[in-house]
């Protein structure tokens, strides 16, 4: 199966008054996730600068144990993009 379940978008790209700016994504991982984390984030954005070209892009990974204020923020005001489920 994938190794994320879901990639959502969040930050300045999610306001539309706001333009320009990198590009912030989140990604949830699967409930097992990839023992090579580094690996997917370098797939991951390899396959976004295909698409995109070269922009800036954040990836912010979250294995679904994380407590952190960030992740929480940020999922506030994604919006998904790609879901597994």
């Amino acid at each position: 199966g994938a190794a994320w379940q879901q990639i959502l978008l969040f930050g300045s790209r999610v306001n539309p008054e706001q333009t320009g700016g990198d590009i912030d994504l989140l990604i949830e991982l699967a409930a097992t996730p990839p023992a090579d984390t580094y690996r997917l984030t370098q797939q991951l954005r390899f396959a976004l600068e295909d698409e995109l070209g070269e922009r800036k892009i954040d990836l912010v990974l979250d294995d679904g144990h994380t407590t952190s204020p960030f992740c929480k923020l940020a999922r506030e005001h994604a919006v998904v993009l790609h879901s597994n489920t």
